[in-house]
C-alpha cells in the first residue's frame, strides 16, 4: 500500500511539473533559466523546440527534470508575478493615454488658454505615484523595474509641474 501511495505522490509532482512547464508566462528568458537546471554534456540546449514532439513525460523522466521541479515552480511563480506587474503598468498607461487637462481660455482672449479645474486629475497623478511605488516596492519587479522608474520620474515631474 505504502507503494501505492509512493508512486501517486510522484505522479502528484509530476503534474504539477507539467503545468509549470505548459504555463504561458513562461518567456524566453524563463526558458534559459530553465535549461540552465537541466542541460547536460550531452544535451546542452535542451527544450529548444518547445513543439517538438520528442519531450514527453518519458522525456522528462529519463532526463530527471523532475529533480528540478521547485526550481522550475519558483521560476514559473517568479514570471507569473513580473506579468501581473507588468499588467498593472499596462493598465496605467492605457488609462493615462486617454486623461486631458482642463483648459480654459483667457478671460476674452481667444488665443490665450489657462488650466482649468484640475483637481481630479492631480489626484489620479497621486494615485498612480502610489500604484507605481507599490510596484516598485514588490520583489518581483526586476524584469520592468526600468519601465517603472520612467513612469515614476515622468508623473513626479508632471505632479511638480502642476504644484
Amino acid at each position: 500500500m505504502q507503494v501505492f501511495k509512493n508512486e501517486v505522490d510522484e505522479s502528484k509532482g509530476l503534474l504539477l511539473l507539467l503545468q509549470s512547464i505548459k504555463d504561458p508566462v513562461l518567456k524566453e528568458k524563463q526558458w534559459q533559466e530553465i535549461r540552465f537546471y537541466i542541460a547536460t554534456e550531452e544535451d546542452p540546449e535542451p527544450l529548444t523546440d518547445l513543439a517538438s514532439e520528442e519531450y514527453t513525460i518519458d522525456f522528462i523522466l529519463k532526463k530527471g527534470i523532475q529533480t528540478y521541479a521547485s526550481e522550475i515552480q519558483n521560476i514559473v511563480l517568479i514570471a507569473s508575478k513580473e506579468e501581473s506587474l507588468s499588467k498593472s503598468m499596462d493598465c496605467i498607461e492605457v488609462f493615462w493615454k486617454t486623461s486631458t487637462l482642463t483648459v480654459t481660455t483667457y478671460k476674452d482672449q481667444a488665443d490665450w488658454y489657462i488650466l482649468g479645474n484640475n483637481d481630479d486629475f492631480i489626484s489620479k497623478i497621486d494615485d498612480t505615484l502610489l500604484s507605481l511605488d507599490t510596484i516598485l516596492g514588490s520583489r518581483y519587479v526586476e524584469g520592468i523595474r526600468a519601465r517603472v522608474e520612467v513612469q515614476v520620474k515622468m508623473f513626479r515631474y508632471l505632479q511638480e509641474l502642476l504644484d
